[in-house]
């Protein structure tokens, strides 16, 4: 039981669409999925020392909302292009200024770390890093 519940929150957590159970929208699977990204979120920050506090958190469509999207343009790109397949969840990008961080888990419960600067509109990647995780997911 444990293993299929394991499923079904990896399963919700994978999918970007609203979840709806008979035409009505299942808020507690909801509550579930974003549990699982917290969760997951927090187990790469730690892997990697980041401070989430003093970072914005955008996925990747975010990115589009930006007035200036013509410099996140790159950030969209890595972000559409990490990790097809292969990831737990969606690659998370995290704002601080002019430094970016994107962060993501692969199925083979590897997280990873893509440290961006930004330099007179351009972003350009200054550390790469990888690290097991000792959190066991299904």
């Amino acid at each position: 039981m444990k293993k299929i519940i394991g499923v079904l929150i990896f399963t919700l957590a994978l999918s970007s669409s609203p979840f709806y159970v008979q035409g009505n929208i299942d808020k507690e699977k909801i509550k579930e999925a974003d549990y699982y990204e917290t969760k997951v979120l927090h187990d790469i920050a730690k892997s990697f020392d980041i401070n989430l506090l003093q970072y914005k958190r955008y996925k990747k469509d975010d990115l589009l909302t930006f007035s200036n999207k013509e410099e996140y343009m790159f950030i969209f790109d890595k972000l559409a292009s990490i990790c097809k397949p292969g990831c737990i969840q969606s690659p998370t990008f995290l704002l601080k200024d002019d430094e970016g961080i994107i962060v993501y888990k692969s199925i083979d419960n590897v997280n990873y770390m893509v440290k961006l600067r930004k330099e007179k509109s351009h972003w350009t990647v200054i550390e790469k890093g990888n690290k097991k995780s000792s959190l066991k997911f299904p």
